[in-house]
């Protein structure tokens, strides 16, 4: 048991300050609304965004020599899934055959 200083009654250890690990910062102000505003705060985002960027791996500049480049897609139409054939136009032989 702790005694204070005046022997009034007892005393009890004070709890630690909040330590940030991104900021490397002790909160003055420990309480969970003080966390909550250090959280939201601009330089703690930056500070967070930065130490997980250091973990993600570097975005290629350029193709290996050698790669093939997939032909641009035709302008106004969405890439056709592998396998699947387009449809003829109308106006073909098969269609004015068989159609209506």
């Amino acid at each position: 048991m702790y005694l204070s200083v005046s022997g009034a009654g007892p005393r009890y250890p004070e709890m630690p300050r909040y330590y940030c690990e991104y900021c490397d910062i002790a909160l003055t102000h420990s309480s969970v609304p003080g966390r909550k505003q250090h959280h939201s705060g601009r330089k703690h985002i930056m500070n967070v965004i930065e130490y997980w960027a250091n973990f993600q791996p570097a975005l290629p500049t350029a193709p290996p020599p050698g790669a093939q480049r997939p032909p641009p897609p035709m302008m106004g139409m969405r890439p056709m899934p592998p396998g699947m054939m387009p449809m003829p136009p109308r106006d073909s032989i098969l269609w004015v055959a068989w159609g209506s």
